[in-house]
């Protein structure tokens, strides 16, 4: 080994933030490091060809790219007297940005409420984006991360062979929406200091109480608690 052929030794590494940053060692340096290595003093760091770097800082970009898209939802529901006015809360946070969005109808139920919070954000959304979604309702996290709903529009949106599934009109719009990103549902426990949940919780229950609120078509058309 001489200097001409090894003038230095980069890599990529990630320190302990996270955060990649790049390593340039001297040619006695590198002879250093090689020597501990093969003295088993440290453990072996990967030392890349130039290739390799460029391939590895491509695939860093498109690692940053895909995280511009990545999003925080916090979602909820509410319905005075269930069924009754209902409302949905959602708010969305990108990096430093934050929307808020709400809405409400004038006879519906808290789960469709729920649903239709999810809904809503995602439709707010361009699509591929990487989402990440906090609800306090286990019956949407479940029946989305549990497959349920998919089970259910797969039987043709049957529980069982007697009981429809409730809510399909909904179920079908986000299971679109699933697909269209890729999203991740949380559950997160309501009226436990979460502070985004309960800001969205405020929301729906402000939007529920709006004057002049329109019909949910699909509880109307499809009865459903």
């Amino acid at each position: 080994m001489t200097s001409q052929n090894y003038p230095f030794a980069q890599e990529l590494i990630t320190d302990t933030e996270g955060n990649i940053r790049k390593v340039i060692l001297s040619f006695n340096d590198y002879k250093r490091l090689i020597e501990a290595i093969e003295n088993q003093a440290i453990y072996p760091a990967k030392i890349e060809t130039q290739d390799e770097m460029n391939h590895n800082f491509e695939q860093a970009l498109t690692e940053i790219e895909r995280d511009d898209k990545n999003v925080i939802i916090y979602t909820d529901g509410s319905c005075i007297n269930n069924p009754g006015v209902g409302g949905y809360g959602v708010v969305l946070i990108h990096g430093k940005q934050r929307k808020e969005l709400s809405g409400g109808f004038r006879l519906t139920t808290n789960n469709r409420m729920e649903i239709m919070a999810a809904i809503v954000g995602l439709r707010a959304l361009p699509a591929k984006s990487v989402v990440t979604l906090y609800t306090d309702s286990q019956y949407l996290v479940n029946a989305i991360m549990k497959g349920w709903a998919k089970k259910w529009q797969s039987n043709g949106w049957k529980r069982n062979q007697q009981e429809k599934a409730k809510n399909a009109d909904l179920w079908q719009e986000l299971l679109l929406l699933c697909e269209q990103n890729q999203v991740k549902f949380i559950w997160v426990r309501g009226h436990s200091g979460n502070r985004e949940n309960e800001y969205c919780d405020r929301l729906a229950f402000k939007a529920a109480q709006k004057d002049n609120l329109p019909p949910d078509l699909g509880y109307k058309t499809v009865p459903t608690i």
